[in-house]
């Protein structure tokens, strides 16, 4: 669905996650869920928006679990392009074993068909975990860090840290977000309101997991 003008939700399928579509004549597409079948689904998502995917320049992975690349062979195998860039956290380059990849630093700010998105460097989930943040239109595309209705990501899998994901947090509810993007769950408006309660979930599991 289109959220705003050149900005649209693909919605996860079973163990997929979310996918964001972003511009319309320079298309970026935001994770690719965790299959080949559902890359394939992307491009038939795309083509439903009316938007022509010759047009796609550009995959940013919001971090490097498998419900977000799994599909990112077969996408680029599909769009049969050398001209697309995949971008990833720049510490993590070499884990993709692909020509094509472009590493991201914190505050590093994307020109998308015209909207400028902010890296913002969000380990905690996982330690190469990275949000968009467009200040305009107060867009959040969160990945796993904060999902809608105060939930996070987990911690318990290699490379989670409650405390490093408290911090990024922390660091993401002092934005102003109107149009929460998480990798799981819907889309919601008010977005500070549902980071801010995620922040709160996040600081009780501390004890948890300390």
């Amino acid at each position: 669905m289109e959220i705003i003008d050149k900005v649209y939700s693909i919605d996860s399928i079973g163990f997929d996650s979310n996918c964001y579509i972003i511009g319309k004549n320079e298309i970026t597409i935001v994770d690719t869920g965790a299959s080949p079948e559902y890359a394939k689904f992307i491009i038939e998502k795309i083509r439903s928006f009316g938007l022509d995917i010759s047009n796609i320049h550009k995959i940013i992975i919001t971090h490097r679990h498998p419900d977000h690349i799994g599909g990112l062979k077969k996408l680029l195998e599909l769009l049969s392009s050398n001209s697309i860039l995949v971008y990833v956290h720049k510490k993590f380059i070499t884990y993709y074993k692909l020509s094509n990849v472009k590493g991201l630093s914190d505050g590093e700010i994307l020109n998308l068909d015209g909207l400028l998105f902010k890296i913002i460097y969000t380990p905690g989930h996982t330690e190469d975990s990275i949000c968009l943040y467009n200040e305009k239109y107060k867009i959040l595309i969160s990945g796993d860090t904060v999902f809608s209705f105060g939930n996070i990501g987990r911690v318990d899998l290699p490379g989670g840290n409650i405390k490093n994901l408290v911090k990024s947090i922390e660091k993401l509810a002092k934005l102003d977000v109107e149009f929460l993007l998480p990798g799981h769950m819907d889309f919601v408006m008010e977005g500070n309101k549902h980071i801010k309660q995620s922040l709160q979930f996040a600081k009780s599991n501390l004890i948890i997991y300390e």
